[in-house]
């Protein structure tokens, strides 16, 4: 997720709940995480629920807390799927990653990449489709297990991004510290056995060439369960400015219909050759009525290299010519957004 997501925008103050499945949650005086009991497997599914976060306190440290969020009410949704990364078009770019996240953010298709051991869970970088690629250098530490009351670690993280003619490095200073335990109440579930994680960061931002600079800290504070996987909630604090509490967003199972959301997938429908191309790309598309799907193809930075716009399509087989005698050779990417389905074909070009 994308995260999220998330945390990269640390200026934007916000609430994280996930909840990963349904069961009850068992007493216990001093939980302990564990890779088997909180690292995501391909195959879970996670639904981002945007929420108001009016009266909610961040709560005490120490033994026997009790942290009431029970009032948040969600608002929006963004779906995470998590695969094993061979299955993505984008895996060869983040060795060592072993597991991905797929979602739609405002239309575009983002690709979070993780690796997921019996030591640690560490996110590696992701890719907004045309938009930004991050890549952590030095790999964001998510859980260090096994992860106990009291432990306190101390992790650099840094990160290069880039998008379009912009390259920045991030690095960022976290203090983290296992400062409670006790009972977690969310909206429509208790957590007598949650843990919670506080964590101090210090950002510094830079471009190439030059030193990096102070931007500023922020204050994050996670609660997790042995019963459940990633976060059951976040709240993270803009501490530099001083600000309050921001977004929220609950994370819960996904169930139900994906209408009005577009899905990251690989439609049976298109058809991309010859693949290598020399000079003409054709994309079939069979299509059941008047469809006017976007066509982008992106090169492996994410830059978009040749924009094909809105493209009118008959019933029937339509047969789409993109020119690619222009484009240097190497591996591209098909970006094709119809209505509230997203899929993306891998194309190699080779003069």
């Amino acid at each position: 997720m994308l995260t999220s997501n998330s945390e990269q925008m640390f200026l934007v103050k916000y609430i994280i709940i996930a909840v990963l499945a349904v069961c009850s949650a068992s007493s216990v005086a001093q939980p302990v995480l564990t890779a088997v009991t909180n690292n995501p497997v391909a195959g879970d599914t996670l639904a981002q629920h945007q929420c108001h976060t009016a009266g909610v306190a961040i709560g005490a440290s120490g033994a026997g807390v009790t942290w009431d969020f029970h009032t948040l009410t969600a608002l929006n949704t963004i779906v995470y799927r998590y695969v094993d990364c061979s299955t993505t078009v984008y895996c060869d770019s983040f060795p060592g990653s072993g597991l991905a996240a797929e979602a739609t953010i405002g239309g575009t298709a983002v690709y979070e990449y993780l690796s997921a051991t019996s030591s640690a869970l560490e996110y590696l970088g992701y890719i907004a489709l045309g938009s930004t690629t991050q890549h952590y250098y030095k790999p964001q530490i998510a859980n260090r297990y096994p992860v106990v009351y009291g432990e306190t670690s101390i992790d650099t993280d840094v990160v290069f991004s880039y998008g379009g003619a912009t390259s920045t490095y991030t690095i960022e200073l976290d203090t983290n510290v296992e400062d409670g335990y006790g009972t977690l109440i969310l909206p429509s579930i208790s957590f007598p056995n949650a843990l919670r994680c506080s964590t101090v960061a210090y950002r510094y931002d830079s471009v190439p060439g030059f030193p990096p600079t102070y931007s500023g800290y922020f204050q994050r504070y996670s609660w997790y369960s042995p019963d459940f996987k990633f976060c059951l909630l976040q709240i993270t604090l803009d501490s530099s400015s001083g600000a309050g509490l921001g977004v929220a967003n609950i994370f819960s199972p996904f169930a139900g219909s994906t209408s009005g959301m577009p899905s990251i997938a690989r439609l049976s429908a298109v058809t991309v050759g010859p693949n290598p191309a020399v000079d003409v790309l054709h994309i079939g598309y069979e299509s059941n009525g008047d469809r006017h799907p976007s066509m982008v193809l992106y090169d492996v930075t994410g830059n978009g290299v040749r924009d094909l716009g809105q493209v009118a399509l008959s019933i029937g087989h339509s047969d789409v010519i993109c020119p690619v005698g222009d484009l240097p050779s190497g591996v591209y990417f098909l970006k094709i957004l119809d209505g509230d389905s997203c899929t993306v074909q891998k194309v190699v070009v080779n003069h």
